[in-house]
């Protein structure tokens, strides 16, 4: 080999290594590029799973704020029904033992007042709050603090549903009451129109309404 072939050769060798070394830095730097890349994922991962985490523990924080709510309310609700129940309470008291003096209602004598009356018939409950009787005919009284258009129609299925549980009054005359502390004109135009008589407090005494009154 001349020294010309071997300069040649040299430089050729030393061409290669340059291609050689140049694809390699081509290849780090891909890499490096990948690796770059790779940390600003994980970096956003980990700020999403930071910011998770944050959202986790917000949602926590509602749930237990919403359970304490909901425990407020309840107890709330338990109140104001024990408060309900108390003031229909004091409404029956009331109206049973003023009826009780005098057990007349719209020139009607009874023989007597029994209140709080339940019976179960045919799978449906009969409940009546007040009623006053004697021989021939009933007083069936519906008594709520405050007196609403519900009770109007309420009345009428109790007065219906009574003759199917007793049988014995199937030919009783019946009348139906709404007695209330609070109850406003147009309930008692309603009461009137389907037949009712009214029973109202007035401080310490009993105003009867009997305008329409009729028998069922």
């Amino acid at each position: 080999m001349t020294d010309q072939e071997l300069k040649d050769l040299v430089a050729s060798l030393a061409i290669a290594q340059a291609k050689t070394d140049a694809g390699f830095e081509r290849i780090q730097a891909a890499q490096d590029r990948t690796d770059a890349q790779m940390a600003k994922t994980d970096a956003q991962m980990a700020k999403t799973d930071a910011q998770m985490a944050k959202t986790d523990a917000q949602m926590a924080k509602t749930d237990a704020q919403m359970a304490k709510t909901d425990k407020k309310l309840a107890s709330m609700l338990e109140m104001l029904d024990g408060i309900t129940t108390s003031q229909g309470l004091v409404a029956e008291e009331f109206f049973f033992n003023t009826l009780a003096d005098s057990l007349t209602v719209g020139g009607v004598k009874y023989d007597g007042i029994t209140s709080n009356i339940r019976r179960k018939i045919n799978g449906q409950w009969v409940e009546v709050d007040l009623m006053l009787d004697n021989g021939t005919s009933l007083a069936i009284i519906e008594v709520k603090y405050r007196a609403r258009t519900k009770n109007i129609v309420q009345l009428h299925n109790t007065i219906r549903t009574y003759r199917q549980a007793f049988p014995q009054y199937k030919d009783f005359k019946i009348y139906g009451g709404i007695a209330s502390f609070n109850i406003d004109d147009s309930v008692a135009d309603e009461a009137h129109e389907n037949g009712f008589f009214i029973l109202k407090r007035k401080g310490d005494l009993l105003e009867v309404d009997t305008q329409g009154m009729q028998a069922f």
